[in-house]
């Protein structure tokens, strides 16, 4: 099967997809965009071909030798979702993991009391593996705070996050906005706009040596999920900012 999409590039949107196929476009400032396509294609060959037109005034779209744009970086890929860019310069490539770090970050997530979310997918399969990795924030092994999907994928969090089990079970290939407010004796799981755990037990350790999204050290402490946007607020946010927050 074909894979076909056309993109609005004036207002930056998806304008019509191919049944059974995923689009999106993104702005990358100054005039650029990025533009992906998911989808199965059967075939043993691909030719991709990229139409550069406008549309007219029944909105009908038609190739015009008028209109011209630039293309940079294309790229495709065996896989569920769109990597970020892979600089093949000609000749195939491995791609490496995508990896951020940040030194001396106390000022910035240290404290007993604060919020932590999350927008995550979860991937297209979930595994029935224990711990599939939210967060985790320590300065030492006895002294640790985390919390993670469990084998039947319920959010589960530590003793120092309240050490409760959440009431929402995670489904494959789906949207998740997610908070956890911390304070002591004070803990709440909002997800998807909705109260999903509490626990009026509990001290939040002010770790600040390391933290760590999704995976950590070991082969079965890995996520199943992509990440969106985590934000961590220095203050235990209130109930209504929690569901306001995470609803889609």
């Amino acid at each position: 099967s074909q894979g076909n999409a056309w993109f609005d590039l004036d207002n930056v949107a998806t304008a019509t997809v191919q049944s059974g196929q995923s689009a999106t476009i993104e702005s990358f400032g100054n005039g650029w965009v990025r533009c992906t396509l998911t989808g199965t294609f059967t075939g043993v060959s691909y030719d991709p071909l990229v139409d550069i037109g406008f549309t007219d005034t029944n909105g009908t779209i038609k190739p015009s030798a008028a209109v011209y744009g630039y293309l940079y970086a294309a790229q495709i890929e065996a896989g569920a979702y769109a990597t970020s860019y892979i600089p093949t310069l000609g000749a195939a490539v491995t791609r490496g993991n995508d990896f951020a770090s940040k030194s001396s970050i106390n000022a910035l997530i240290g404290g007993t009391s604060g919020t932590i979310f999350f927008e995550i997918k979860t991937n297209k399969t979930l595994t029935g593996e224990s711990y599939k990795q939210f967060f985790y924030y320590t300065d030492a092994p006895a002294s640790q705070a985390y919390f993670y999907l469990n084998g039947s994928n319920y959010l589960v969090t530590n003793a120092s996050l309240g050490n409760f089990t959440g009431s929402l079970q995670f489904q494959a290939d789906t949207t998740y906005k997610v908070a956890l407010a911390y304070a002591s004796n004070d803990f709440k799981l909002y997800v998807n706009g909705v109260e999903r755990g509490s626990s009026t037990s509990g001290t939040p350790i002010n770790a600040v040596n390391l933290l760590s999204l999704g995976s950590y050290a070991g082969s079965t402490e890995f996520n199943e999920f992509t990440f969106a946007q985590y934000l961590h607020f220095k203050t235990r946010l209130t109930n209504a900012q929690l569901a306001e927050l995470t609803t889609l």
